[in-house]
């Protein structure tokens, strides 16, 4: 269990409490290389001034590190990592003759993970093999398509206003501009 706060002598009790955890959780700080009189406010709750003074004083521990429960994943990976551990320490110690059935039974574990660890491995080489080719097929497009485009025709002549029509059409377009204007024969 934690020990209750100590009242300090001069400071409010919120304040005397922060200062009790700052000792508790920085040992090795000096408690007075906190300006507590410049960020308390005796209108916030304790939690609010431990947030208040965190931001302030960042590089140092305001908060207790809470136990977290492993997770699936990591508690697999601890059991590997003992049963190798385990395993290593069979082979520098033991004789081939002096192993016990949890001995052999623990080497045959390892065995098993080593060969999950290798089709794993295998696996994963193949991926980034895999990742490669594309990126590499990816680089050799983008080569391919960086080639500057054709540059345009300049324009040679300009259009008559509003436009000349080609020969074969002119004669349309005399009599449409005249039922245009309203000179109809």
């Amino acid at each position: 269990m934690s020990d209750p706060p100590q009242f300090e002598k001069g400071y409010p009790p919120l304040l005397g409490a922060l200062r009790s955890r700052f000792r508790k959780l920085n040992p090795e700080a000096d408690v007075e290389e906190v300006d507590w009189w410049a960020y308390y406010d005796p209108t916030l709750s304790y939690s609010e001034l431990i947030e208040k003074f965190a931001e302030a004083y960042p590089q140092y521990k305001w908060y207790e590190e809470k136990a977290v429960a492993p997770t699936k994943k990591e508690a697999k990976e601890e059991e590997e990592e003992e049963a190798l551990s385990y395993v290593s320490y069979l082979a520098s110690v033991l004789k081939p003759n002096e192993l016990k059935k949890e001995d052999i039974e623990a080497i045959a574990k390892v065995a098993e993970l080593a060969d999950k660890y290798k089709k794993q491995y295998e696996k994963a080489k193949e991926e980034l093999q895999k990742i490669k080719r594309i990126e590499e097929e990816e680089r050799k497009l983008i080569e391919e398509k960086a080639v500057a485009p054709p540059k345009p025709k300049p324009i040679t002549a300009l259009p008559e206003y509003p436009f000349k029509p080609p020969p074969e059409k002119e004669e349309f377009y005399n009599l449409w501009m005249s039922l245009y204007r309203g000179e109809a024969e």
